[in-house]
């Protein structure tokens, strides 16, 4: 589907998907370096492999950030702004793992005080395992006065 041009032409149903994303161990180390989150099997592959684990962890908050950002992709003309999420870490995002973002429009609604539009998403994150994240996303952008 080719990105909306305003709410009216976003379709409850509608789907997107992003391209695959490779998580990369430099990603890993930015993102740990940002936000001070150095759990051992983040940063250290043998840690991660005496947890259990065949490479490093992907933060879940990474990934979250990434889907974030693959939503915002094909609704940049309506600027969304994220109001809640409800997530589930369903398998773990390895280092090298190869993802695929997806979104899936379920509803949406026009609300007046403040004049804002409303869109509550599925929204999925695939990989090696098949469905790694999953969850639901609500929007919402001002309308111009």
């Amino acid at each position: 589907m080719s990105p909306p041009g305003d709410f009216s032409d976003l379709a409850i149903g509608a789907a997107f998907a992003g391209a695959p994303i490779k998580i990369t161990a430099a990603m890993i180390d930015e993102f740990a370096a940002l936000t001070g989150d150095c759990y051992a099997p983040h940063m250290d592959r043998a840690a991660a492999q005496a947890a259990g684990y065949p490479d490093r962890l992907a933060h879940g908050l990474l990934v979250l950030s990434l889907v974030e950002a693959q939503i915002q992709k094909p609704l940049r003309q309506v600027a969304p702004v994220a109001l809640h999420w409800h997530w589930q870490f369903k398998a773990p995002v390895l280092c090298g793992d190869v993802i695929t973002i997806g979104f899936e429009i379920r509803d949406k609604k026009r609300l007046e005080e403040p004049a804002r539009e409303v869109l509550d998403c599925a929204v999925f994150v695939r990989g090696r395992a098949g469905l790694l994240q999953s969850g639901r996303c609500r929007m919402q952008w001002a309308l111009a006065r």
